[in-house]
């Protein structure tokens, strides 16, 4: 049986930051793709054969892997187009033809709130990002998006899960606030767990 393979030319960008493709059998979405890239999609998974000539190298080592960022790897200039682009989109979907601003970008490692998730392993309680379309948790060295004082206190966090139990898709929103961010991310425990009377 010969494998299935595709070799695609992205046209453009979806509203999840995937690079969309149009086929003979459809449109096919390739998570990290750029306009203008080639792909080769096969049994094995997608290859880029052809780059975008400004495609960045993420910054973070977790790219890919955390779920939290899908636009590192985009130039600065295609990032800011498909932003407002799914603003614009948004807007036409419910009728409406309203002018759309440039986007106005912020800095790395600027953003106060992040939403974390919870999971019990190994009888201790672990908070984080998940994993990329899936559930679990991923072990952060860093983080490019967080203020510095929440991703700081991000790697390996955990604290004892005895007598914890953790709500189905638990999640809660920390804050950094002042010189005290793991305190914030610790006050998050309470949204999201019930003591176990069993």
């Amino acid at each position: 049986m010969t494998a299935d393979v595709h070799t695609l030319e992205i046209a453009g960008l979806g509203a999840r930051g995937d690079g969309i493709a149009d086929t003979p059998s459809g449109v096919r979405h390739v998570p990290f793709a750029l306009p203008g890239e080639r792909w080769r999609l096969d049994e094995g998974g997608a290859t880029l054969l052809h780059a975008h000539p400004a495609r960045a190298t993420p910054p973070c080592r977790h790219f890919g892997d955390c779920g939290g960022c899908v636009a590192q790897h985009m130039p600065a200039d295609t990032y800011a187009a498909w932003k407002r682009e799914t603003v614009v989109q948004a807007f036409r979907h419910r009728g409406l033809d309203a002018p759309v601003a440039p986007l106005l970008g912020i800095p790395p490692a600027s953003r106060r709130r992040v939403t974390l998730h919870a999971t019990r392993q190994g009888g201790r309680l672990r908070l984080g990002f998940h994993r990329a379309a899936t559930h679990a948790i991923v072990d952060l060295a860093e983080c490019h998006v967080a203020v510095p004082a929440i991703a700081a206190a991000l790697p390996g966090h955990m604290s004892s899960g005895l007598g914890i139990r953790v709500r189905p898709r638990a999640a809660a929103k920390a804050t950094a606030q002042g010189a005290q961010p793991v305190t914030a991310i610790h006050n998050c425990y309470q949204l999201f767990m019930t003591t176990d009377s069993s």
